[in-house]
């Protein structure tokens, strides 16, 4: 008479485990992608925040003086806006570069704008692009906003 075994053998249970490991490291890595996918978009969605704040407060100051607004600003060159205020001036705190690190909005976030006077009319219409800008996993990433003001007659 003949036993049969009922089981399995090593090789098929090795086999078994592989493939389950297999499977585990590679749901782990698409569970971490899809984690720092996330956490980038929700950064980019704060940046993005905090550049159309700043759009907003300096479109109510051209709103509220053109003459002062054209006046104030210094023509090409980013300057830092981490704090802005009622009393904040249209200059910034100083040089993008050199402030605004310093004093990164939530620890991460520097918020820069450059005025450009068009060339073809400077007291009617000035380009203003403001950048917010953080460091993820050692790359630098940007959220620029460009936006033209213009006098309201």
């Amino acid at each position: 008479m003949k036993i049969k075994k009922t089981g399995f053998s090593l090789i098929e249970v090795l086999i078994f485990v592989s493939i389950l490991a297999v499977f585990f490291v590679t749901a782990a890595a698409v569970v971490t992608a899809s984690l720092r996918a996330m956490k980038a978009n929700e950064h980019r969605i704060i940046a993005s925040h905090y550049a159309e704040e700043l759009l907003d407060w300096l479109r109510s100051r051209k709103e509220e003086d053109w003459q002062i607004f054209t006046e104030s600003i210094i023509n090409d060159q980013k300057r830092c806006f981490n704090v802005i205020e009622e009393r904040s001036s249209l200059t910034g705190s100083g040089l993008c570069d050199e402030v605004c690190s310093a004093s990164a909005i939530g620890g991460i976030y520097t918020r820069c704008a450059q005025f450009k006077k068009e060339d073809n009319n400077p007291t009617t219409k000035v380009k203003v692009t403001v950048e917010t800008s953080w460091n993820e996993l050692g790359v630098k990433q940007y959220v620029p906003i460009t936006s033209y003001f213009t006098i309201w007659e």
